[in-house]
């Protein structure tokens, strides 16, 4: 952390042993500055009013050293990482909330709408700058949606992304299924009428032949 505001909130560990974690941060740092020098983040600047902030680190490192890997999530607007988990070629997914128009997509089925939107994101933590981003997509409607969970199909690297989707006085739990290119393919909406319903986590069997959400 900085002398800012920081949140972590989810972490998945991935084949080599390291912890990605996803949160939130209203700092103001070039995350550059404190990177190995080979390595370029996908997003080295905030982009606004708080971005969702994405850490590796190596436990077997100590000090700075530790911090393989971070980047900035986000846009002009608030923007958070709710969900973690990480794919058989340890690269990052990444699920949360935006009120960014301008967060960065990539071959999102869907452009932003309404005040917010749930997003999923995966990133290969590799160094490489922009083309680390794999996929960036928008998952909600017109009203108030959030996306809490994410969980991936390691043998296929779909991904199974939960939230919530809130419109005047009651919300909705929903579930989708991505594909490894962030293509939207499927997704389910339940709820009772008139209540606030959430899903908040998802796990799923490899292969995608089972999932949980709750």
């Amino acid at each position: 952390g900085t002398t800012d505001y920081e949140l972590a909130l989810d972490l998945a560990v991935d084949n080599l042993g390291r912890a990605h974690i996803g949160g939130y941060s209203d700092a103001t740092l070039d995350l550059q500055t404190v990177l190995p020098q080979s390595v370029t983040p996908v997003q080295s600047l905030p982009g606004g009013l708080g971005d969702g902030l994405y850490l590796v680190i190596n436990p077997n490192l100590t000090g700075p050293q530790s911090l393989v890997y971070a980047s900035y999530v986000g846009g002009v607007f608030a923007d958070e990482i709710w969900g973690v988990d990480v794919d058989n070629q340890n690269a990052g997914y990444l699920a949360g909330m935006t009120a960014s128009g301008d967060f960065a997509s990539l071959n999102s089925t869907f452009p932003f709408s309404g005040a917010t939107d749930g997003f999923a994101t995966r990133i290969r933590p590799l160094g490489n700058g922009a083309s680390d981003l794999m996929y960036s997509v928008f998952v909600g409607g017109g009203g108030f949606d959030r996306a809490f969970g994410i969980a991936v199909d390691r043998a296929t690297r779909d991904a199974f992304v939960c939230g919530t989707a809130e419109t005047g006085q009651s919300s909705d739990s929903w579930c989708v299924r991505l594909l490894s290119n962030g293509w939207l393919v499927s997704g389910d909406l339940f709820g009772d009428v008139a209540q606030f319903d959430m899903a908040i986590s998802v796990c799923c069997a490899q292969g995608g032949n089972y999932i949980g959400v709750c």
